[in-house]
């Protein structure tokens, strides 16, 4: 009986010191919360735990995407007058993908084809044989 109160005391010891500490490593700052919930969850604690965000992680993503939307701002006051409406990063980015879209088009549609004698159907340069059978010319 000894030796069981004695493992679930030094049980709860442990779990509670690792969900502190892995509190702590998170960027938080109320260790005596997590001690707690090691404590008296033990495994199920620690995973809660485990599952919480890094706030030193978020607070660097808050920063770069203050930077980043402040960045867009001033690229916007600028070029007001010059694109109007469509000044957002997304949108210049949209913009790249359908030019970039539109040229692999382009180029693609200046491969010669060939029209079958048979159906009349429209086939691509590098197809030997139309789908009706007929061989190229």
């Amino acid at each position: 009986m000894f030796w069981g109160i004695l493992g679930i005391i030094l049980n709860a010891i442990f779990f509670g010191w690792i969900c502190y500490k892995m509190a702590d490593i998170k960027g938080y700052d109320d260790g005596w919360r997590f001690t707690m919930l090691g404590v008296f969850l033990s495994v199920l604690g620690l995973i809660i735990v485990a599952c919480l965000p890094d706030l030193e992680v978020r607070e660097k993503l808050d920063s770069m995407y203050k930077k980043l939307y402040h960045i867009e701002n001033q690229s916007n006051e600028g070029n007001e007058s010059q694109e109007g409406d469509n000044n957002s990063l997304l949108d210049r980015y949209a913009k790249r993908a359908k030019e970039t879209e539109t040229k692999v088009n382009a180029s693609m549609n200046k491969q010669p084809s060939w029209t079958c004698i048979k159906c009349g159907a429209i086939n691509a340069s590098y197809v030997g044989t139309c789908g009706c059978g007929a061989k190229k010319t």
